[in-house]
């Protein structure tokens, strides 16, 4: 038998029972399902437990992502991008204005395609903002620049997250957790203080 998370597959040892047509000759369906019920209550013991220690792991979480949320300082000095990037949230979030940017790089970064030609630059930052029920929440992601060619860049601020601009592989690694672009991270609201 093999067995793997609320689910098992049983083998006969004997061939010969593979041709059975008898349902009840080849497979001792009384046993199975006693050993089913066994594997059901071990089952319902590892999601409780697990269910515990990944409450207790998200709350860790919260505590050190408030912390860094609170304390950090800022790895790039950039008001005019700082200020683009405010724009940029609040036109596609209205409900959900930015209230701080925390940039987590201290320079651009230049996106290349395989002919090794500069398609945009861009930086990682955290937007910290409430939402109309007073909760407040963290997400990451990369702003920057489309390039345009010859060297210039777009004035218009851009996010990747999707599509074929997917940066949400990028992992930013904070408070012992690898936050993923573009996904909101609950605080408590006295962090962006």
């Amino acid at each position: 038998m093999i067995y793997q998370w609320k689910s098992y597959a049983y083998f006969h040892a004997d061939q010969s029972k593979a041709n059975e047509q008898d349902e009840n000759k080849r497979c001792p369906g009384e046993t199975l399902s006693k050993l089913e019920a066994e594997l059901k209550k071990y089952d319902e013991q590892n999601e409780v437990a697990y269910k515990k220690q990944k409450g207790e792991q998200d709350k860790q979480n919260r505590i050190e992502l408030n912390n860094y949320v609170r304390t950090a300082k800022s790895k790039r000095n950039d008001p005019v991008l700082e200020k683009k990037i405010i724009e940029w949230w609040n036109v596609r979030n209205a409900a959900y204005p930015a209230a701080k940017i925390i940039f987590i790089e201290p320079d651009f970064n230049m996106v290349r395609d395989q002919y090794n030609q500069v398609l945009r630059k861009i930086v990682g930052a955290m937007v910290v903002y409430r939402d109309k029920s007073g909760h407040c929440f963290a997400q990451w992601s990369r702003f920057g620049y489309e390039h345009l060619g010859g060297g210039a860049f777009a004035e218009e601020v851009t996010s990747w997250v999707a599509g074929y601009q997917q940066y949400s592989n990028y992992g930013f690694n904070v408070a012992n957790q690898s936050l993923i672009a573009g996904t909101n991270y609950e605080l408590d609201c006295n962090a962006i203080k």
